[in-house]
């Protein structure tokens, strides 16, 4: 089935790189095209009963990918366009390319790992090569805060309890299901989904939660008095606070650039805040997936919502009456420039075609 495949996904990558590189979208039509001639396919050369395994693997699979993908989109990880691009792929590759590192009802999950790791890999050298030394010690300075830290150890501690309680009762259900939430990188993902939304739905409320629930596990919990669980613990706050404060306070120095108030359009994303306080305007960097950015200051504060998809046309007509009505005293804002996602997702589906499966185990076997 692959071979009929192949034509159509390189279709897909090549028209919806095309179109993120030059106009920063994934257009629906192409997507539709796509999910068409993936219907047609399967129509003329395969007959898959309704109870059939590989139909249910199908469907399973097909609503994991919608799932994962609405939750990146929703926490602003990447566009709807980006989210739906990764269904319809998900969609398109068979089951026999996940040979080395096949996961039981979500295999597609390699395909996120193929991408996500290459494309923070990128990220991270071109970060580090740009940014100048003053810009590095500072970030590294407001990384180590012990404060942010602290509330960083209590988040993640109770997080991680709760996923292992998740995974042993579906693990009653179905071995195959607690396999899933066994996998570090499927750990690490839903971790950030479950921070960023319990963060901006509970706000301080979160911390308070996440005490309790802390405070509990150290009773109930005998799992972690021990030296393979510091281990790990250890390993995952070192992997937060890079990603999370490090990488992100140098992100917003050297992926950034200053537009005029009146030429800000639809689909920018802004690397400030815009809040009023007392009457007055003010903006202050926005860090995005920053630990608790979202507690400095209430929502309901904001000049525009903050979402993966940008500026909105109504918040760039906002922007502009409230400078037109000398009610915001600065000239700029800040926006990110940002990098064609859909790009590193079919190079994480070419990679995921290339090696049958996880980029990381293959390269793990050569040795």
């Amino acid at each position: 089935m692959i071979n009929l495949m192949i034509p159509i996904i390189l279709f897909l990558g090549i028209i919806t790189s095309y179109t993120d590189i030059k106009n920063n979208k994934v257009k629906n039509k192409h997507l539709l095209i796509v999910i068409l001639l993936f219907l047609i396919v399967n129509i003329i050369y395969f007959n898959l009963g309704i109870l059939s395994i590989e139909y249910i693997q199908l469907i399973s699979n097909f609503i994991i990918a919608f799932i994962v993908g609405y939750l990146l989109w929703h926490v602003a990880i990447w566009t709807s366009g980006d989210a739906k691009l990764f269904i319809v792929y998900s969609l398109l590759l068979p089951f026999s390319i996940y040979q080395n590192s096949y996961v039981p009802f979500f295999p597609s999950i390699v395909i996120l790992i193929n991408t996500f790791v290459p494309f923070f890999i990128f990220y991270f050298l071109n970060v580090l090569i740009f940014a100048s030394k003053k810009d590095k010690l500072l970030a590294l300075k407001n990384s180590l805060n012990i404060k942010k830290i602290m509330m960083l150890v209590v988040a993640l501690f109770s997080l991680l309890w709760l996923i292992n309680l998740l995974s042993g009762v579906l693990g009653r259900i179905n071995p195959l299901y607690s396999l899933l939430l066994s996998n570090y990188f499927i750990v690490i993902l839903v971790i950030f989904i479950l921070m960023e939304i319990l963060q901006r739905t509970l706000s301080m409320n979160f911390i308070k939660l996440a005490i309790v629930i802390s405070v509990l596990r150290l009773f109930f919990d005998k799992t972690i008095y021990s030296l393979d669980f510091v281990k790990m613990f250890v390993l995952m706050i070192l992997i937060f606070i890079f990603a999370r404060f490090f990488i992100l306070q140098l992100t917003h120095k050297i992926y950034v650039k200053y537009i005029d108030i009146h030429l800000l359009r639809a689909g920018m994303i802004p690397a400030e805040r815009v809040f009023i306080r007392k009457k007055k305007y003010y903006k202050e960097p926005l860090l995005f997936y920053s630990l608790f950015s979202y507690l400095k200051q209430p929502i309901r504060d904001d000049v525009f919502d903050v979402s993966s998809e940008g500026l909105t046309s109504r918040d760039c007509r906002k922007l502009r009456m409230l400078k037109r009505e000398e009610k915001i005293k600065f000239d700029h804002l800040k926006v990110y420039q940002t990098l064609p996602f859909a790009v590193f997702l079919f190079v994480g589906v070419l990679i995921t075609i290339l090696v049958n499966g996880n980029l990381f185990i293959f390269i793990a076997n050569l040795f």
